[in-house]
């Protein structure tokens, strides 16, 4: 396909979103219930960015790429899947509580409610899947994230990945596979080794180092595609916004300090 040019009326309100991911999307809507005129562009034929579903061909399952779960901290996101109808879509739990089964055997890491921000320490205690030295240095990576300011050491740890650090706090590779990418794989869709340090943090301190509500953990119901994808593109044509699919930007025309087209 060749080029082709879009040219944007520049006496209005109007906005040029470029990628329908789930931060375009979030934009979109937020910018269409200002007053704005929302115009997004999206490379694929498709919305949701990384976070979509697909059929396998061999066994017909709708599977799901992208972020598999979220958290009770997570407001923005849960607000945004309210905000398209999507919520009912979705499940929440009401606390923490994750099976985890290895070499046939199982253990639980749950909430306790009333202890506050020491909430998973019982279950932690019990964990099968850590050697009891394992479970001290895990606690002593649990207290500096506590004590960690990631605001004030964002660029040193956006540019440290979450295995490092956790190497330089004693950290085993055991202790790396049976907790810490237990939760960081389906919680930032990497790896510890690939995911920087200040992600994780970000994910351990307002999840799991706050109250049990903020720990809990929610999963779509349905494809992701369905989820967010299907019902951000309902919500942005029935308010007025205007989707242009399967297009690649490749320059923007300015004028005046204004995006032309």
């Amino acid at each position: 396909m060749g080029r082709e040019s879009y040219t944007i009326d520049t006496s209005t309100q109007r906005v040029l979103v470029v990628g329908g991911g789930l931060a375009g999307l979030s934009a979109a809507c937020q910018l269409l219930d200002s007053g704005y005129q929302v115009v997004l562009i999206e490379k694929r034929p498709f919305l949701g960015g990384r976070a979509y579903s697909f059929i396998d061909r061999e066994t017909g399952w709708e599977v799901d790429n992208g972020q598999h779960v979220f958290m009770g901290c997570c407001t923005f996101y849960i607000d945004f899947l309210k905000k398209i109808g999507a919520y009912p879509k979705a499940y929440l739990q009401d606390t923490l509580k994750v099976r985890i089964l290895r070499h046939k055997k199982e253990g639980i890491l749950t909430s306790t409610s009333f202890l506050g921000s020491l909430h998973l320490l019982p279950s932690f205690l019990k964990y099968p899947h850590l050697s009891l030295i394992n479970k001290f240095l895990a606690l002593y990576a649990l207290l500096r994230m506590r004590f960690t300011n990631r605001r004030s050491h964002k660029d040193i740890l956006d540019a440290e990945s979450f295995y490092r650090w956790l190497k330089r706090h004693h950290q085993t590779e055991g202790a790396i596979k049976n907790l810490w990418n237990l939760i960081v794989l389906p919680t930032l869709n990497d790896d510890v080794s690939s995911v920087s340090a200040y992600m994780a943090l970000m994910i351990f301190q307002e999840g799991f180092l706050r109250t049990p509500a903020e720990a809990a953990l929610g999963f779509s119901r349905v494809g992701l595609s369905s989820l967010s994808g299907e019902s951000a593109e309902r919500y942005i044509k029935s308010h007025g916004g205007t989707l242009l699919l399967g297009r690649t930007v490749t320059a923007l025309r300015m004028q005046d300090g204004r995006i032309t087209g």
